[in-house]
């Protein structure tokens, strides 16, 4: 997130998309700790809402930055950096007392549990779901963090299970 480009972002009707490009080494990233290239590139569409927002941030919020990033610090010259990064979610946990836990990291276990939770709803056979779950998440086709992810997700729905076989199991 912290190293998209402007131009990644796609906003024209029916091509609402965010393209997650390989950076390493940029030279144009100025950060004494550059994000890590950990991800592969993909394509990953966006709502028109999200769309629609980041419109509005580029017209009224991002500014005249000469650099290509799409977030831009305080400022709006300089990049968005860990330390702001970590300023934006401690403002955040103090909106709320539900938010009080609120970490980065947080967003990407949200997002997997809701991704999980779609495919299983969808009938998606479990082994194309961690296929796309593995491509939407930038990680390779052998990878296994779909599952842990969906770890979480598979417990609940077992616990679902296990509470219906009780019911009729024990029937009286």
């Amino acid at each position: 997130m912290d190293s998209l480009y402007v131009i990644d972002v796609e906003t024209r009707a029916g091509q609402l998309t965010v393209s997650i490009i390989r950076r390493p080494d940029n030279p144009l990233d100025s950060r004494r700790d550059q994000p890590s290239v950990k991800t592969l590139e993909r394509v990953v569409p966006i709502s028109e809402e999200l769309a629609r927002i980041l419109m509005e941030y580029l017209a009224s919020y991002r500014g005249n930055a000469k650099h290509p990033f799409l977030f831009v610090g305080r400022n709006s010259k300089s990049l968005l950096g860990l330390a702001q990064i970590s300023q934006i979610f401690a403002a955040l946990r103090g909106i709320h007392p539900a938010l009080a836990k609120l970490a980065p990291h947080d967003a990407r276990r949200t997002f997997n549990d809701f991704f999980f939770k779609k495919a299983v709803e969808s009938k998606e056979d479990p082994i194309k779901a961690a296929a796309l779950q593995n491509y939407v998440n930038g990680w390779s086709s052998q990878s296994k963090q779909a599952q842990v992810y969906a770890r979480r997700e598979i417990e609940v729905q077992a616990m679902g299970v296990v509470r219906n076989l009780q019911k009729d199991l024990y029937r009286i």
